[in-house]
């Protein structure tokens, strides 16, 4: 009997979703017992993209949750995380006076995009620094390069579709991963889109809260051989999580 695959899919939610799911991930290896770092896939969103690039490196859910709760940690290899543990400001820095992608408006009145991610191109651009994110997964993916796990992949928007890619995926955009988790994370009003290879950027969170059609497409086979574990913190204060 082939072996089931598995995928974790963490969503997206700002520092409180992260922190929500970091804890999630924690109480779901736990109840699971199996290493989320084997997963066959990984897939984040904004706040899971910074998760997900930690699991793909090789860092342990406990060390993330202790790294989410500004815990310091004396386990070997902690330094990069402790040294990160709070690079998220409380409120957003002052914006520009810039659209983050007015471009958007267009496909959003041809009705090919959601209402939603067209009006996030009307807010101004973010002025959040991205420092600490690019110094934290630099610091466990070094080299300019893509973590060594086979299928990680990171989502974000771009602006001149306002269609969703998935960082990492073949075919895909090629960029280091510090600059994609940065571009899955680029919160319009709060965050600056990330340009990279003539395209723009921003958080991959505007036009789904989940990645499943993603999975959907590419994970989930004809034998349906697959596990899937979402995790995603909803605007309305309801969460998600749970194996399809």
């Amino acid at each position: 009997m082939a072996k089931k695959k598995r995928a974790i899919v963490v969503g997206c939610g700002g520092a409180l979703g992260g922190a929500w799911a970091a804890a999630a991930l924690l109480n779901a290896e736990n109840k699971l017992a199996w290493d989320f770092r084997s997963a066959d896939v990984l897939i984040g969103t904004s706040a899971g993209a910074v998760l997900v690039s930690l699991l793909s490196a090789g860092v342990s859910v406990d060390e993330i949750a202790h790294w989410q709760s500004c815990i310091k940690s004396n386990k070997t290899g902690q330094s990069a995380l402790d040294e990160n543990a709070a690079t998220v400001p409380v409120f957003p820095p002052t914006p520009t006076f810039e659209f983050t992608a007015a471009g958007l408006i267009k496909p959003m009145l041809k009705r090919q995009i959601s209402l939603i991610t067209g009006l996030s191109g009307l807010l101004p651009k973010g002025s959040s620094d991205m420092k600490g994110f690019t110094e934290l997964i630099d610091a466990v993916v070094p080299g300019q390069q893509w973590t060594r796990h086979p299928a990680t992949w990171l989502m974000a928007v771009d602006t001149a579709s306002g269609q969703r890619v998935a960082l990492g995926y073949p075919g895909g955009p090629d960029m280091p991963m510090s600059k994609a988790v940065r571009a899955s994370y680029a919160v319009p009003g709060w965050c600056p889109p990330v340009e990279h290879a003539g395209r723009t950027y921003i958080d991959g969170g505007y036009p789904n809260r989940d990645d499943l059609a993603v999975m959907g497409h590419n994970l989930m086979d004809k034998t349906k051989k697959a596990e899937v574990f979402e995790m995603a913190r909803k605007t309305t204060g309801k969460t998600t999580s749970g194996w399809r």
